[in-house]
């Protein structure tokens, strides 16, 4: 395992980094535009950067024609994630690559909302994998254009973790509805960190250059994170986007609670279960699972040996 120190070291040294491995998992972590836009040395991650630069032309056109279809019936439309986010936070869009459009409209006109679709050349896909996340989301495929597809939300996140009243503060532009700032904020941390925990570095980079870009109330911002139960996974991404990104915290500094979050971030890339299951746990919202995960640690400590008679 290479020290924090060599690993820094290998990151500064430009170009050299580019090897299959790295590029292979700059591929996974959906920051190959960003790598080719800095470096320009790899077919591979040029690939990628003008995927993603088809994919941001082809995703704004559908997403305008969509929108004005649902003016056209008076639903209610929010954008979240996708083309949108990036060309709000980011100063070069194409660098955040994405798949699809993500859509959210209110469940009472959900039977609408996808009539709208279907006349516009979308089939319902099924097969969602059974998660909780999924109990308020359908996917769907254009039958010309299987690249083009849209995800349709009547719920943002699930269970304790859902985020609720967000409709009064939605505001429009251009026809198409954003949500508040702390709401889209936590959003994205629900999705990246307790819906997928945190698989990809580029939900991690969203949250930072959403950071960079506006000012999050931190009172509401708090306010709503406990009412969702978010409240480990927002002081966790706290200590990432401190480590990583360089960003003040909007929690009091608490030195005894970074020391730990530390040593389960450092021994999470070791590859260590139970510290992963101690990541995992973080990410989970609550503080029950870290409790757990805690007792597991000092349960799995080696006792010490019975000196010698």
């Amino acid at each position: 395992m290479r020290s924090e120190e060599e690993i820094r070291t290998h990151l500064a040294s430009g170009p050299a980094i580019l090897d299959e491995a790295t590029i292979s998992l700059l591929h996974f972590h959906n920051l190959a535009p960003r790598a080719h836009r800095v470096y320009g040395e790899s077919e591979s991650l040029a690939r990628g950067y003008f995927a993603s630069v088809r994919a941001h032309a082809l995703f704004r056109a559908e997403g305008e024609k969509l929108a004005e279809k649902f003016r056209e019936k008076q639903i209610p439309l929010v954008a979240v994630k996708g083309h949108l986010l990036a060309e709000r936070f980011y100063d070069h869009p194409e660098d955040r690559p994405f798949s699809d459009l993500d859509l959210v409209w209110p469940a009472h006109a959900r039977n609408e909302g996808e009539k709208i679709l279907a006349g516009e050349g979308y089939v319902k896909l099924g097969g969602l994998p059974k998660f909780a996340a999924n109990e308020h989301k359908v996917e769907f495929v254009h039958r010309n254009y299987p690249l083009l597809k849209v995800e349709c939300h009547y719920g943002l996140g699930h269970g304790p973790y859902r985020l609720v009243d967000f409709w009064d503060s939605v505001s429009a532009h251009h026809g198409i509805g954003f949500l508040a700032p702390e709401d889209e904020y936590l959003f994205l941390l629900y999705h990246g960190f307790v819906q997928h925990r945190l698989q990809k570095l580029v939900w991690l980079l969203d949250l930072a250059q959403m950071r960079r870009k506006i000012t999050l109330n931190p009172e509401r911002l708090e306010q709503r994170a406990r009412a969702m139960r978010m409240g480990a996974a927002w002081e966790v991404s706290e200590y990432w986007l401190k480590r990583f990104a360089g960003l003040p915290g909007t929690l009091t500094p608490n030195a005894r609670r970074d020391r730990y979050f530390e040593k389960i971030c450092v021994a999470h890339f070791e590859e260590r279960p139970l510290a992963t299951a101690g990541l995992r746990a973080f990410f989970s919202g609550g503080w029950w699972p870290v409790l757990g995960y805690a007792l597991r640690r000092r349960l799995a400590r080696p006792k010490p040996s019975a000196p010698a008679p």
